[in-house]
């Protein structure tokens, strides 16, 4: 699905003025009282895009899916659960050839 540049994700980066393509939507949740409800998007924006913190989102730093995945492995505790298993997911619908190798709590996709 391709959504229009007006729509919600450029809300927390400022991007606009180029389509988002959805990876995935849904909800993970383990408990009926606990759910994380999440939505994926890539985009390419323009080169001359530059960020502007907000009240959402302070600062963007670079970085490629390896070097995340590594941060991810490394130091489990810098990221909430809900980020690393939407990331799981990510990697997985992208059929990207990283593993995430965190121990510990896990919740079940469902869409």
């Amino acid at each position: 699905m391709l959504l229009p540049p007006s729509v919600k994700p450029k809300e927390e980066l400022g991007i606009s003025g180029v389509p988002f393509h959805e990876i995935a939507t849904g909800v993970l949740s383990r408990e009926p009282t606990r759910q994380h409800m999440f939505g994926v998007y890539e985009c390419f924006p323009a080169k001359d895009w530059r960020f502007v913190p907000n009240d959402e989102v302070d600062t963007v730093t670079p970085m490629t899916v390896a070097q995340v995945v590594d941060m991810v492995n490394d130091k489990p505790e810098r990221f909430t659960s809900g980020f690393i298993n939407v990331f799981k997911f990510y990697i997985q619908q992208k059929r990207l050839p990283f593993e995430i190798a965190v121990d510990g709590e896990t919740r079940p996709w469902e869409s």
